[in-house]
């Protein structure tokens, strides 16, 4: 409980300064008395009633009827303060739409809902020409559940992480839908000869290029094979051309980028090509640096086999033993330099396949098997897209609107309501400052001050979902309660003394 003691100073302070010159008077050493002149009669002795008047405590003038207004005036406060409160609680009572258990549950919700989604995914129809159509769908639907689980389980109020999450998952998740819808397009223009036309010329043109890729790849096989055997200059030499090899088979295949039906089979053979280029010329520079480590080291055995060419004349007259022969060095281990080419080769090589086997498609067409296998996936997939489609508009819907959470309007009513208590405030400072009622008044003062502040603080801070936003201002509510009480007894001592009605 908040209790100042301001009230009680001055008094206390004013009597307790008579008390101490009161006593002082009475310690003092008295005069000694005067001689009476010769033949002069002893007069009585003066009466001391003017200085002890002086000195008594002043009584102060209490007036019953400022002390009856008094009390009405802090009965029609106390009224008003708890309306306040009422009406207050009320508004505060009435925002649920704000609280965290409904963010909490919504985004349980969305995990929930966001399951049949990855379960409807997961059952598009998948036979024959449309049996790998689904891969890129169940994947976009399987990213995007498990950020909507992140968010259901560790989301904060005020935190956008994994907010942001879960849109950043969702966009890849549109990347693969978009992929999906596109290949399923390029399938249903398979009926028509133009489009199969396009891919047989295209088909034409790629065989002497894969043929020459082919011819790439043996020659790399067999410098891979015989680089043991090699000088490193021999090796580096070679590299080079064959950089120069997989460069010009790049170019070729870039100049076959003129038709959109065979434009993505195109572009992956591209990027193929320019990865194996790539680490083509990073092999070279690691065998251009071996080079200049391996000069270094040879240099120095040199420089070591001639000292000892000159140690071996000084010691020619010594008797044995004779020094031991040096082994034959093994064949260098290039393995490790030649693996991540190793590994971009394979990955070419199933490019080209994959490659194939779509230009096998484009050229044969369908069958009627393969058309009723699309027909089926097609509209699956629509399905799909129109309910996915739905959650995410029900999705952003909350989060726009933060579940019908309106900031502003909680906002503007907090002005309202600081408002109204600032009028209160106004009020209790407006009591009556006569110096018998400063105890009452000032506790009044003291408790509309502490109540004030906190609801200016929650005017200022107030955000949604927040579980502890009212913690000051409840805390400073039970305060004023007992500052209140107490005000309330001071005011009835004085009614009761005073008989003020």
């Amino acid at each position: 409980m908040k209790i100042k003691l301001g009230q009680y100073f001055y008094p206390a302070f004013a009597a307790l300064s008579v008390l101490l010159l009161a006593g002082s008077l009475a310690c003092a050493p008295e005069a000694p008395a005067a001689e009476p002149a010769p033949g002069a009669e002893l007069s009585a002795p003066r009466s001391t009633a003017a200085s002890d008047a002086a000195f008594a405590p002043r009584s102060i003038a209490v007036s019953p009827e400022l002390v009856a207004e008094f009390a009405a005036e802090q009965q029609a406060i106390n009224e008003n303060w708890d309306k306040f409160r009422a009406d207050f609680d009320r508004w505060r009572s009435g925002l649920t739409a704000c609280n965290q258990s409904v963010a909490l549950a919504a985004f349980r919700r969305f995990a929930g809902d966001f399951s049949a989604i990855t379960e409807q995914a997961k059952d598009l129809p998948g036979s024959g020409l449309t049996r790998e159509l689904g891969y890129k769908v169940i994947e976009a639907a399987t990213i995007e559940a498990a950020a909507l689980r992140r968010l259901r389980d560790g989301w904060q109020p005020g935190s956008a992480g994994l907010l942001g999450e879960v849109k950043a998952e969702r966009n890849a998740a549109t990347i693969l839908q978009r992929e999906t819808a596109d290949l399923l397009d390029k399938l249903g223009e398979l009926a028509d000869p133009e489009e199969r036309a396009a891919a047989e010329d295209f088909s034409d043109a790629l065989t002497p290029i894969d043929a020459d890729w082919d011819d790439f790849h043996d020659a790399y096989d067999a410098l891979r094979e015989e680089t043991s055997d090699l000088a490193q200059d021999a090796v580096i030499k070679r590299l080079e051309f064959l950089a120069d090899d997989i460069a010009s088979i790049q170019d070729r295949l870039e100049e076959l980028l003129n038709d959109d039906v065979t434009e993505d089979i195109a572009e992956a053979l591209i990027e193929a090509a320019e990865q194996e280029k790539d680490e083509l010329e990073l092999l070279r520079d690691s065998f251009l640096a071996l080079s200049t480590v391996t000069a270094e080291a040879s240099e120095l055995t040199a420089a070591a086999a001639t000292a000892d060419d000159s140690a071996n004349e000084t010691d020619a007259t010594l008797e044995p033993p004779y020094p031991t022969p040096t082994p034959a060095p093994s064949p260098p281990d290039y393995s490790d330099i030649f693996s991540k080419m190793d590994f971009q080769v394979e990955e070419s090589d199933e490019i080209r396949k994959e490659a194939r086997r779509e230009l096998k498609t484009l050229i044969e067409g369908f069958s009627e098997e393969d058309r009723s296998d699309l027909a089926d996936f097609s509209e699956a997939f629509d399905r799909l897209l129109t309910d996915w489609d739905a959650f995410h508009q029900d999705y952003d819907a909350w989060i726009r609107d933060e579940g019908g959470c309106d900031r502003a309007a909680a906002a503007q009513s907090l002005g309202e309501f600081n408002r109204r208590f600032n009028e209160l405030s106004a009020q209790v400072r407006g009591l009556s400052q006569a110096s018998y009622l400063r105890p009452a008044s000032d506790l009044l003062v003291e408790a509309v001050a502490g109540e004030e502040a906190a609801l200016r603080s929650l005017h200022y801070t107030w955000r949604p979902f927040e579980t502890d936003l009212y913690r000051s201002l409840d805390q400073e509510r039970i305060n004023a309660n007992d500052l209140r009480r107490l005000a309330g007894r001071r005011t009835q001592e004085l009614v009761e003394r005073f008989g003020a009605e």
